[in-house]
């Protein structure tokens, strides 16, 4: 176990559009992993792959450019140098990238973590652009555990590998009452985020500070929905802190 803290509540959020947003090189590294891969031109709408996992967007990606070429069990062969490649192209955009934080999440992660709440992500990107795309902000070490693109290709598979690593880093202990575990929230900003969360059967939270606008969210199983987390005490409400 990573220390003695006992924690009742984990709060699980996604990145982009949740945690944070702007312009970076995150479709550029699938554009130049790709070319390093198979010596392939490709471009990645940034737009219209919101929500899904790296590994869906590689998947779907390969598939519409060569179905025959790029079968599934060719693509995933291939997951750990797109990882690489993915990785190092967007280490190198780092410094000329504009990544900022959403609204409110500087106020409000210090008061969770003020709170003893466990915060971890459930995120499609993967571990090294995820770390770095925070760590350029400054809210990476808040994170102490999560699910990554890097781990798996279906995101309701992330918020479960997230909960797992709660329980074996931290000794965390989901509470299910009713089906759904009433200790532990996701937030997101995309409908693939809430699906997942359901699927994981968590409490998820909707925020439009991404691509999507509240009416976009509605319906999509979510416990609650804010335009931003920028109203801390409104959110900690919600949380039950």
């Amino acid at each position: 176990m990573a220390d003695s803290q006992l924690y009742e509540l984990l709060v699980l959020f996604d990145v982009d559009g949740t945690l944070v947003r702007g312009n970076h090189g995150h479709a550029q590294a699938y554009a130049d992993a790709l070319r390093a891969v198979h010596g392939i031109d490709v471009c990645v709408d940034w737009r219209a792959v919101q929500g899904m996992t790296d590994q869906q967007i590689l998947h779907q990606t390969l598939g519409v450019y060569d179905q025959e070429r790029f079968t599934p069990e060719v693509v995933s062969s291939q997951m750990a140098s797109y990882f690489s490649e993915m990785a190092d192209s967007f280490s190198r955009t780092l410094d000329t990238s504009e990544i900022a934080v959403c609204p409110g999440i500087d106020v409000l992660l210090p008061e969770l973590a003020e709170r003893k709440a466990l915060l971890g992500l459930a995120t499609g990107n993967i571990v090294r652009i995820a770390r770095a795309k925070l760590s350029h902000v400054g809210i990476s070490d808040y994170f102490r555990i999560g699910g990554f693109g890097s781990d798996d290709k279906e995101r309701a598979t992330l918020v479960q590998i997230a909960i797992e690593r709660a329980g074996q880093n931290f000794g965390f202990e989901p509470a299910l009452s009713n089906g759904v575990y009433e200790n532990i929230f996701l937030f997101g900003d995309a409908p693939h985020d809430l699906h997942a969360g359901r699927s994981a059967r968590v409490r998820t939270i909707g925020v439009a500070t991404g691509v999507y606008t509240i009416d976009q969210l509605r319906g999509n199983g979510e416990y609650h929905l804010f335009e931003t987390l920028a109203d801390t005490e409104r959110v900690l409400q919600v949380l039950g802190l």
